[in-house]
């Protein structure tokens, strides 16, 4: 796990975000193709994690340039 998914995850504990069995969470997707296949609750989660994932980022990359200023 790198870095930013370990930040993702704990960002993620942090807000209360809990994740059913079915769904992929937002540390464990990435910004390719969904390797579930078509119909499974991993597609289904799939670019919602991927939403997630790219807000979260967000919020982490102005965290660390506020820390900066």
């Amino acid at each position: 796990m790198s870095k930013l998914d370990d930040d993702i995850r704990k960002l993620c504990e942090e807000r209360g975000l809990r994740f059913r069995p079915w769904e992929v969470e937002p540390w464990n997707c990435d910004f390719g193709p969904c390797p579930w296949p078509a119909g499974t609750g991993g597609a289904d989660s799939w670019p919602k994690a991927q939403r997630l994932r790219r807000k979260l980022i967000a919020e982490l990359t102005k965290a660390e340039a506020t820390k900066l200023e």
